[in-house]
């Protein structure tokens, strides 16, 4: 089954049963009731076993114990990584597995999870990072404190491998600050957002048709409709940073992009004509060559 780009018809994100039949029988057996987040993840094959496992592992020792875990296997696994998620969803309830046939990509992969999902708020992870145990708890709680607020992401720190602290990476709180941050930077870390689920009753699920910009995609579709964020102000998540990270940041479809989605963002939305510099400086760096991005990367996070 192909998840549609689509506006979700009538407000409402489809039903499991309804949008992906085959996938319906592994969530029935094994979440009974409406859990409280949703947690969602997509896994390919170069993500190392270990690194994985402590993924999975963060998410199982989250202070909020009544979550759901749906990770979607995009393509093919290596051995070693297949039998990680096998044991994690054997052993506990709250792990569901969803599998492309091939390898599809991360904004097919999570639309998938997002449809399956169940819970008022979805949060999103990434295979190779680190959900700190209190991270659910403080960015739920701040949802249900303001009613008002759609997501809500955190602060996070970048990490190497060993998940020595590389650098602290501080994000703008205040939510009217958001929607020009995103003239010149994404103004989420992504894989840190919880969603409310009638954001995506609002702006619709990621769209494929992007490289590898269907987060800023989503933020600039997001404003568009009136979408109010914030971020918490605290270091709640490890993001890491290997040695193919500024690698997947450049190129000129990456840079193509990415230039023309802050482009059209800054046209539509009426703000001032001197910010299109923005996107211009934005296509310039993602074609830089790889040791002037590294340097330009340090100093502009």
């Amino acid at each position: 089954m192909i998840l549609k780009d689509r506006k979700i018809e009538d407000g409402v994100i489809p039903t499991c049963s309804s949008a992906c039949p085959k996938h319906e029988a592994t969530h029935a057996t094994k979440i009974k009731v409406v859990p409280q987040v949703s947690v969602v993840m997509s896994v390919h094959r170069r993500v190392e076993p270990c690194i994985l496992q402590t993924a999975i592992d963060s998410v199982q020792l989250q202070t909020v114990e009544d979550h759901e875990f749906t990770i979607v296997v995009d393509g093919m696994l290596t051995s070693d990584q297949k039998d990680i998620l096998e044991r994690a969803s054997k052993t506990d309830p709250r792990i569901a597995l969803l599998h492309n046939r091939e390898r599809m990509g991360i904004a097919y992969s999570l639309n998938q999870a997002i449809v399956c999902s169940k819970s008022e708020y979805i949060a999103r992870m990434d295979a190779d990072d680190v959900s700190l145990p209190n991270r659910l708890e403080r960015q739920v709680s701040f949802l249900e404190q303001n009613r008002e607020i759609d997501l809500v992401g955190t602060c996070a720190y970048e990490v190497d491998n060993k998940e020595r602290i590389l650098f602290e990476k501080r994000m703008p709180v205040k939510s009217s600050e958001l929607p020009s941050f995103l003239v010149k930077r994404n103004p989420f870390i992504h894989p840190t957002v919880v969603f409310r689920r009638k954001f995506f009753d609002k702006v619709g699920l990621y769209s494929s048709a992007f490289f590898r910009n269907e987060d800023t995609d989503l933020w600039c579709r997001a404003f568009a409709a009136g979408i109010i964020g914030a971020n918490l102000g605290e270091f709640l998540y490890l993001f890491r940073v290997d040695s193919d990270f500024l690698d997947r940041r450049r190129g000129k479809m990456h840079a193509i992009e990415e230039a023309s989605l802050r482009w059209n963002y800054i046209r539509n939305s009426g703000l001032p004509f001197y910010n299109l510099i923005y996107p211009l400086l934005t296509f310039s760096m993602r074609m830089s060559p790889k040791w002037a991005l590294r340097l330009l990367y340090r100093f502009a996070r």
